[in-house]
């Protein structure tokens, strides 16, 4: 049987992705693209453009989740919805000066 690699074919190495489509980042979240795109616009999911296309950093999604899991131990009884206060916090956040490498 025919095998590439038989033929002297160049193996390319699995490369981590950086950036994300928000379909992929809805998929990576487990919700949907819609959802994406309203934490996208509130602010609570940062995203970089690239020309016209919008890609969000693969740490963005890591720092959301995170925040989402300190904001539900803080939150826990208080009856308020993870989304606005981390909408809110991380918008907090956003405000500040700190350097952020991921922004084109």
């Amino acid at each position: 049987m025919y095998s590439p690699q038989d033929a002297g074919a160049v193996r390319t190495p699995h490369v981590e992705a950086l950036l994300l489509t928000p379909e992929q980042a809805a998929a990576s979240l487990a919700v949907g693209r819609t959802k994406v795109y309203e934490l996208l616009s509130s602010g609570a999911l940062e995203s970089v453009r690239i020309g016209t296309c919008r890609r969000v950093p693969v740490v963005a999604l890591q720092r959301f989740v995170e925040t989402l899991q300190v904001n539900e131990d803080d939150d826990q009884g208080s009856g308020r919805r993870a989304m606005g206060v981390i909408a809110g916090s991380y918008r907090e956040d956003l405000a500040t000066d700190a350097p952020r490498p991921w922004v084109l």
